[in-house]
């Protein structure tokens, strides 16, 4: 998966708008992750649906949407830039 060598594992400090102003840790959809990420959003999307980044499924639609929270996403990255280079 080429798209994964783009993630920006040496900089998991970025922050959302809601943290910025003192805010509870909310949800994110595929949009504010793909920029926390650097990805596009259907990537971040394909990526919730193989389970290769955690995410959140919103229930109830035909078409799954998933939500995403930004301690889980920080986390990965950091797990991502923990693993040997070949592996990336």
């Amino acid at each position: 998966m080429p798209n994964l060598a783009r993630l920006n594992a040496a900089n998991p400090s970025r922050v959302f708008a809601a943290e910025a102003l003192g805010a509870a840790e909310v949800f994110v959809n595929a949009v504010e992750a793909g920029d926390y990420l650097e990805l596009h959003p259907a990537t971040v999307q394909r990526f919730a649906r193989e389970g290769v980044i955690p995410a959140h499924p919103v229930a109830g639609r035909k078409r799954r949407h998933w939500r995403f929270l930004r301690s889980e996403l920080a986390e990965w990255l950091r797990s991502r830039g923990q693993e040997s280079p070949d592996r990336k």
